[in-house]
């Protein structure tokens, strides 16, 4: 027995068309898909010839992968000689031979690089429908194709699942920084008291509730840009933030103070220093103004120390958002190849907006904790 539709790929896309045969299952099509249909013991070869043979709609997947596969090629070729209803779907660009480019030209393709996956996918049924591997849907067809609503209730339902990553992700990146400080002060047994170790604590909450913080309004905006696309959006594409402000979070923030101490060292930011004149002054004036002079030295450089250092992690947490929200935007993009580049910077600069959030909010959480166990 033969399936209705029979899905040809490179296994590269293997996660895209796992979801298409998921989606077109669900919708009643019968689908040959060689991942679940293949068993042990099977003569693949003759199997799939056979389902070629059999089905009534044939779906080319276009990748720049799939145009290269002798035995993707070989499927097509059979579906073509068999005189099967073939369908290409353009999942990415790719370089085509000159052939096979004048022969999807000719084909009324599906091209998944415009528009949303939900909108082509109806595009797709349609044409199972007229190959008679979908019965015809009750009423009347559509004059003209129109575009799928936007699943609102998905849009904001996704949210929080971004404020969650980024929750985890600031978390285990301010409990990196919390050890680093317990480590470097591990000769001194005053960091080890109770206060002290609240005060990691603190550290460590604080970030996690920043990082939830901006991860709110990073993903607002992303499901707010990718509204049309909200639907494709899942855990595992919200999950890598959780890595990326894991391990740069403490780099970008070691970095920062590093080139602040350098760029103080080699005079490119200038803290004045104390002048030690005594003239007119006895001994013990003169000490106590060298004394004073050191001490308000001293602070000025922390403050400097600090300002700059701030100033630098806010710029290179802001550069690691936009960075984050082009890899989510990347992942993303597997499951909706329409996703375009403005749409993609737009989601980078919301995270990086994001990021700047985050860090303000966990400097006045810090702030609150700070001033009420005071």
């Amino acid at each position: 027995m033969t399936d209705d539709v029979f899905i040809s790929y490179a296994h590269k896309d293997r996660e895209f068309v796992e979801r298409l045969a998921n989606d077109l299952h669900r919708r009643g099509a019968q689908v040959f898909f060689d991942r679940s249909d293949l068993r042990p013991g099977d003569e693949w070869r003759q199997v799939i010839l056979d389902n070629i043979r059999g089905c009534k709609v044939f779906i080319f997947i276009v990748s720049p992968i799939s145009v290269t596969r002798p035995e993707v090629l070989w499927e097509l070729e059979q579906a073509r000689q068999a005189q099967r209803r073939v369908i290409p779907v353009i999942y990415q660009t790719a370089k085509m031979s000159r052939e096979l480019a004048e022969y999807v030209g000719r084909v009324q393709y599906v091209d998944l690089r415009s528009g949303s996956y939900a909108d082509n996918f109806q595009l797709l049924l349609d044409g199972l429908v007229a190959g008679g591997a979908l019965p015809k849907p009750p009423g009347e067809r559509r004059f003209l194709p129109q575009p799928e609503p936007v699943r609102w209730k998905a849009v904001w339902g996704k949210m929080p699942g971004w404020g969650l990553a980024w929750g985890i992700g600031w978390l285990l990146f301010w409990l990196v920084m919390a050890l680093f400080l317990l480590f470097i002060s591990l000769g001194d047994p005053a960091p080890l008291t109770g206060e002290n170790f609240l005060v990691l604590l603190a550290l460590i909450l604080c970030g996690g509730l920043g990082g939830a913080a901006g991860g709110l309004i990073a993903g607002f905006i992303t499901m707010i840009v990718l509204r049309r696309h909200a639907s494709s959006v899942a855990w595992p594409h919200m999950s890598p933030a959780v890595g990326i402000w894991a391990v740069s979070g403490p780099i970008g923030t070691a970095l920062s103070v590093g080139l602040t101490v350098l760029l103080i060292n080699v005079g490119l930011i200038v803290i004045s220093a104390p002048t030690g004149d005594c003239s007119g002054l006895s001994f013990q004036e003169c000490v106590g103004q060298i004394f004073t002079a050191t001490i308000e030295y001293a602070i000025n450089l922390m403050i400097a120390l600090c300002a700059f250092s701030l100033l630098f992690m806010l710029g290179t947490w802001f550069l690691t958002g936009m960075f984050a929200g082009w890899w989510a935007v990347r992942r993303i993009r597997r499951m909706e190849p329409g996703i375009t580049r403005k749409q993609s910077t737009g989601v980078s600069l919301g995270w990086g907006c994001g990021s700047v959030a985050a860090a303000v909010m966990f400097l006045v959480c810090l702030g609150i904790l700070i001033a009420l166990t005071s």
